[in-house]
């Protein structure tokens, strides 16, 4: 998103951003559990993925950051044709849902191909860890 001085914000244009295929660098809360194991900054394939702009009260409502642009250049291999626009943008987080917790990511595909050898821990972290329901193996069924 594109904000000018006195006016309402409005989608970037491909001539202003575009990030098609590339490693960006991103800052990581590790003391999220999704984010068991990662360290404090991560490599992430990028392909023209979504990036969510947190409010400023979103601490408070139960949303916490964990994987965000904490620089202006980001890139780490490939090309990113306005990569400046990312800074301050987060690509997944917790949030409190009732009694549980979501979190979304801005990743587009969870397979192997699309994430470096680092992001692997937080793609699995918040599946991994805390578990409140297994399945009983070969049954399909859940247990405690």
């Amino acid at each position: 998103m594109e904000r000018q001085p006195g006016q309402q914000e409005r989608a970037l244009s491909g001539d202003k951003f575009y990030v098609p295929g590339s490693v960006l660098r991103v800052a990581v809360d590790t003391a999220a559990p999704s984010a068991a194991g990662a360290e404090d900054h991560i490599d992430v394939f990028f392909n023209n993925s979504p990036v969510f702009r947190l409010e400023p009260n979103a601490t408070a409502r139960g949303v916490r950051p964990v994987m965000w642009f904490d620089s202006n250049t980001p890139l780490r291999s490939g090309w990113a044709w306005g990569q400046n626009y990312l800074e301050g943008g987060t690509t997944a987080f917790e949030a409190s849902v009732g009694q549980g917790r979501s979190t979304p990511s801005a990743r587009r595909s969870p397979s192997a191909r699309s994430r470096t050898a680092r992001s692997s821990s937080c793609s699995t972290g918040s599946i991994w860890r805390e578990p409140r329901v297994r399945c009983r193996p070969g049954t399909g069924e859940a247990g405690r």
